[in-house]
């Protein structure tokens, strides 16, 4: 019969071991990733939208300044002009053909 010996060794932690107790910290990681890329790209997009905004409020702007222009060239007795109020209050008409300046809207407040 063979003798059996008892020696003490270090017990090492098995790669399964270790993944699995670092697992839950690498997926918390890579959401976190996923939450930076994500947000990276709606900024990219808001970044687009805003500039394609931009674009179109200059076209708008650029519309409505050869509008007035080409109808005050026509209608020389009735000229629109921008509202004096229109930077201040939130009802006004924006443009009026009225002498002073000043819209109905901003008039009857």
């Amino acid at each position: 019969m063979a003798q059996l010996f008892i020696v003490s060794t270090r017990v090492t932690e098995s790669r399964s071991e270790s993944w699995s107790a670092a697992g839950p910290a690498l997926q918390q990681l890579a959401a976190l990733e996923r939450a930076k890329d994500s947000i990276q790209e709606t900024c990219r997009r808001l970044s687009t939208a805003m500039d394609c905004a931009a674009k179109l409020y200059a076209k708008i702007e650029a519309g409505t300044d050869r509008f007035v222009a080409a109808w005050n060239a026509a209608h020389p007795t009735q000229t629109i002009q921008r509202c004096r109020s229109a930077r201040t209050d939130s009802s006004c008409l924006r443009y009026t053909t009225n002498a002073t300046a000043v819209c109905d809207a901003c008039r009857s407040k």
